[in-house]
Formats: structure tokens, C-alpha cells, sequence
């Protein structure tokens, strides 16, 4: 027989299962990668909590994240039992949704019908995401599998498949093409009744003619308002740790003039990084291009054709279309100018790495304006500016330490 206190508990857990929630992660983790977020009844269920470490995030056998949960509270997410957790007492509960489906669980994956099959039908299949509680204020989206039809060859805008978020309180764009790995933070708002809608819609055919081959599954993490782990306000994208990758959706390396990777028309958001202790300056390059030469790790404007070589940077005044904006950019590390003279740019274009103008080849580009932050923009046209073969934009970070004489006031503020 179970003492009255514990059937009392789980009595209460069943029925109210989000009475309160208190959400905990290490704020020095790397969130920019396949992050787990901690979320746990320890206010009113101290010792259930405890005992089976309640809706703690928690690896499943499947290698999925899941939800460390009592079997009542795995029932009725509806979710799959995959493991043990809380040194034994929980059970590793994995939620997944598909077409049509409703979130009500953290960490729950949503998948197309059929996963990890094709998904052949054409029309909107979407999920809706309850938030746990009135302090969740953003979501995170992990693309663990994102394959849809690549944007059409002209514009790169997304016609014939798209991924659409809306209920957000800033704007997010539509992408399409293939996306794993990349992930998303999106605003909802204190306490906000706007339902959150994550769409796919998807055609019978790709751009081109040929039956699309698509397939996704995308992790739905809940972050509370004010926490560490939380991305800053107005940033789509977020990383953290000294050094890392970044890419633009669907960005990956094609050969020249085969023109299957295409950049993404109508983007417009800010990717951030975190700036960690005793770190001053940002420098940034170009990934390296084994599949071209010269490399395309860095194309955003001009006419890239088999054939022929690489359009040449661009800096500020060239960038009036598509550009990637980088505050008080610079070749020269922890000056505020050039090597040329000029005052460090904002704008940066073409396809050659440079923060130089009509450069022909790539050079590190350092910064220490902070926060540390990029901003993505293009616009809807391609060809109809003369553009062609552009995939974007593919850069390595690296955080460079302060110099000794400002550590002591870097410690104060980070």
C-alpha cells in the first residue's frame, strides 16, 4: 500500500499537472547546439520532484530528448515511454505530434506522417504549441530533420514547399530547402492568449517538375521569460560558447552553376552570440569550400556561372540589395579602421569575404562592437537583378580574449 502522501501526490500531478513550473539550466551550457532544457515541479512538488526528478528533460534510449515523468503524466501527453530516468523512479517520456496535432508537452517533436518516410501529400500540415505556463516567453525549434522542396530557381523564393511560423510578437521569416542542424528562438509574448502555429505546406511537385521527397522533425523546447538561457530580445537565432559555426537557411556547398543550393529570398533577422568572460573581439571567416575553387562559403550577390570566377567583395555602398550587416567590421584586428584607411564597415556583399570593397580574396573580419551581432537581408529578387547562383552565407566565430588591463571590467559585467 502506497502512504497517503504519495497517493495524494500523484493524484494532484494528474490532475493539475502544470501547477507551477521552475525551469533551470546551466547559463554557461552551449545552447547553439541540440540544447535540453530543465523544467520541474519544485515549488509545489518538492518531494515528488525529488523523488523522480519530475519533468526534467532526459536522454531516451531512442536517442531522443525526452521528458523525465511519472507513468499517469506520460499517459496522458500521450507520449512514448523510452528509458529510465531519475535514478530509476521516472520514466523518459518522448512526446511526438504530426499533422494537425496540439503540443501541450516541453521538448515534444513534431514530425511529418510516415517519419522517417517521405511525405508525399500536398497541403498545410501543422501543429499547434500550447505554452506551459503564463512565463513562457520564447520556444526554441531544433530542425533535427528539415527536408522540403528547394526555393525556385529565379527568385530562391518559396513557392512549391514552405515552413511558416505565426502567433509570434516579431516577425519570423519563411524558409524552405534543407535545414538540419539550424535551429530558431521565437518571441511569444508574457501571459499571451495568440495560439502559436507551426505550418508546413507543401505541393505535389518541387521547382523544376519532380515529385519532392520531404521529410522533417523538429524538437519544440519552452523557455521561461528572464532566464539566462534565453535568447535576447529580437534574435532569431542564438549562440553561444567562444567559437562555432553559423550558416543562412538552407546553405550548403553545390558546384558552380549546378545551381541546386539557392539562397533564400524575403530573410530578415539578427543572429546573435553570446559574449562569454574575458572575451573582447569577434572574428569571423568564411568556412572553407571543398566542393569549389575559388571557395563559395560567402556568396550573397552577383552572377556565379560554371566556368567563371568569383564576383568580388562588396562593402557598404555596394550592398543595396542583399547583404549581411556586421557592425564596425574590419581586416585589422582591434582597430576601429581598415587596412586601407576607410572606417570599418557595417555592410557586407558579393561573394569574396572582405570587408574591404572589390577584393578578390577572403580575410578574417574582426569586430569589437557588442553585443556581438549579424544581421541577414534580402530581398524577393534574384535573376531580375542580374543575380545568379548565390547560396548564401556559411562563417566559423571565434571570440578573442580582452586584453590583460580590461579583464578586471569584463569580469564585472559578464
Amino acid at each position: 500500500m502506497l502512504p497517503a502522501a504519495v497517493k495524494l501526490l500523484v493524484s494532484v500531478v494528474i490532475l493539475f499537472p502544470f501547477v507551477s513550473s521552475e525551469f533551470t539550466l546551466n547559463p554557461n551550457a552551449d545552447t547553439s547546439v541540440n540544447p535540453v532544457y530543465d523544467v520541474r515541479d519544485g515549488k509545489f512538488f518538492g518531494l515528488f520532484e525529488t523523488v523522480i526528478n519530475n519533468n526534467r528533460a532526459c536522454r531516451a534510449l531512442s536517442g531522443d530528448i525526452g521528458t523525465c515523468l511519472s507513468y499517469p503524466e506520460c499517459f496522458a501527453f500521450r507520449g512514448n515511454i523510452s528509458g529510465t530516468c531519475g535514478r530509476g523512479y521516472g520514466l523518459c517520456c518522448v512526446t511526438t505530434k504530426t499533422c494537425q496535432g496540439v503540443i501541450y508537452a516541453n521538448n515534444t517533436y513534431f514530425v511529418n506522417q510516415g517519419y522517417p518516410g517521405s511525405y508525399t501529400s500536398a497541403g498545410q500540415c501543422y501543429t499547434t504549441v500550447n505554452r506551459l505556463a503564463p512565463n513562457i516567453c520564447q520556444l526554441r525549434l531544433d530542425f533535427e530533420a528539415f527536408s522540403i522542396a528547394q526555393p525556385e530557381p529565379a527568385e530562391h523564393r518559396c513557392v512549391s514547399d514552405s515552413f511558416v511560423i505565426s502567433g509570434t510578437t516579431s516577425p519570423v521569416p519563411v524558409i524552405c530547402g534543407d535545414n538540419a542542424g539550424q535551429h530558431m528562438y521565437l518571441n511569444i509574448g508574457y501571459n499571451s492568449t495568440t495560439p502559436i502555429t507551426l505550418t508546413m505546406i507543401t505541393s505535389n511537385l518541387m521547382a523544376g517538375g519532380f515529385t519532392s521527397a520531404r521529410n522533417w522533425k523538429i524538437r519544440v523546447s519552452q523557455i521561461p521569460c528572464n532566464e539566462g538561457f534565453a535568447a535576447p530580445p529580437g534574435c532569431l537565432q542564438y549562440y553561444t560558447g567562444s567559437v562555432g559555426v553559423i550558416r543562412s537557411f538552407n546553405f550548403f556547398f553545390d558546384s558552380r552553376g549546378v545551381n541546386t543550393a539557392r539562397q533564400l529570398s524575403f530573410q530578415d533577422y539578427t543572429i546573435c552570440i553570446r559574449q562569454e568572460s574575458n572575451f573582447c573581439e569577434m572574428q569571423y571567416n568564411v568556412c572553407p569550400d571543398q566542393v569549389n575553387v575559388p571557395g563559395l562559403g560567402f556568396s550573397i550577390s552577383g552572377a556565379l556561372v560554371a566556368g567563371e570566377g568569383t564576383v568580388s567583395s562588396g562593402a557598404d555602398a555596394a550592398c543595396t540589395a542583399d547583404f549581411l550587416m556586421i557592425p564596425c567590421g574590419s581586416d585589422v584586428r582591434g582597430q576601429p579602421t581598415k587596412s586601407n584607411g576607410a572606417v570599418c564597415a557595417a555592410r557586407l556583399c558579393g561573394s569574396v569575404w572582405n570587408s574591404i570593397n572589390a577584393e578578390t580574396l577572403s580575410r578574417p573580419v574582426f569586430t569589437r562592437s557588442v553585443p556581438f551581432e549579424l544581421r541577414y537581408y534580402t530581398n524577393g529578387l534574384e535573376s531580375s537583378e542580374g543575380d545568379q547562383g548565390n547560396l548564401g552565407f556559411c562563417l566559423t566565430y571565434q571570440q578573442e580574449p580582452c586584453p590583460a588591463s580590461l579583464n578586471k571590467f569584463q569580469n564585472m559585467f559578464i
